[in-house]
């Protein structure tokens, strides 16, 4: 992985997280987003398309391929991690479909699975770190 991708990734994970936290705050807020000028579809709708490149990256030839390359035996957990993505990407679907249906205020329905959805894809791209950390960071045993 080149320092530009590495920089890249670095950027798009960074506005994922943004979009993460916005979201979160329109359905958080006092008002839960009745004065805001985010439309939480909107938001739902940028998610879900930063969310598919994300994994249509990792599973053609992102840093995973580079992990199993290094660590083949990583095989099975990767492919674990992979299956997720599709789940993601549906709950993101039903988190828009109820966002279009409903005006602010949310329901605490909806407040309920966006913060699941994010707090299990929090914890995947934490498995997906610590994956390529365990593929990279290897002892040589040198036997010092």
């Amino acid at each position: 992985m080149t320092e530009h991708t590495t920089r890249l990734d670095f950027h798009a994970l960074t506005m994922e997280h943004d979009l993460l936290h916005d979201i979160h705050c329109v359905l958080s807020a006092d008002d839960n987003g009745r004065l805001g000028q985010i439309s939480l579809a909107d938001k739902l709708n940028q998610l879900y398309d930063r969310l598919y490149e994300h994994f249509l990256a990792e599973e053609d030839g992102g840093y995973m391929s580079d992990v199993l390359f290094r660590a083949p035996h990583l095989a099975d957990e990767a492919a674990r991690l992979s299956g997720e993505h599709p789940l993601f990407l549906h709950e993101i679907r039903e988190c828009r479909q109820a966002a279009n249906e409903q005006s602010a205020p949310y329901s605490a329905e909806l407040r309920g699975r966006f913060r699941k959805f994010a707090e299990r894809y929090l914890h995947h791209e934490h498995h997906e770190n610590s994956l390529a950390q365990r593929a990279f960071d290897v002892d040589i045993g040198v036997g010092d």
